[in-house]
């Protein structure tokens, strides 16, 4: 009988160790998960900013190469249109002397027979 309280007393303290001995391995496999984890969160943060840096240079890269490109556009339509107007002013310059000429041609024919017909 004693024999028989020993051993089930002895049993008891072994169950007890072997529970508390597997609550702290389960503590510290807990707290590995944890730091694991955090561990894994700070990477995937890290590359998310690493990414979200690169997009914003790749985009930033994209808007002023677009901008380049429509300033260069503009600039070469400005020309064009200016060029435009020069000839256009120059056409119409050149078509009013032409006019205002062949105008005083013909008042001066004008005058001229006029003087010939009171000579």
């Amino acid at each position: 009988m004693l024999q028989n309280q020993r051993d089930a007393a002895f049993r008891d303290q072994q169950n007890q160790g072997d529970a508390a001995f597997r609550d702290q391995q389960n503590q510290g496999d807990a707290a590995l998960r944890d730091q694991q984890n955090q561990g894994d969160a700070a990477f995937r943060d890290q590359h998310n900013q690493r990414d979200a840096a690169f997009r914003d240079q790749q985009n930033q890269g994209d808007a002023a190469f677009m901008n380049q490109g429509d300033a260069a556009f503009r600039d070469q339509q400005n020309q064009g249109d200016a060029a435009f107007r020069v000839q256009q002013n120059q056409g119409a310059a050149a078509l009013r002397n032409q006019g205002d000429a062949a105008f005083r041609d013909q008042q001066n024919q004008g005058d001229a027979a006029l003087r010939d017909q009171q000579n």
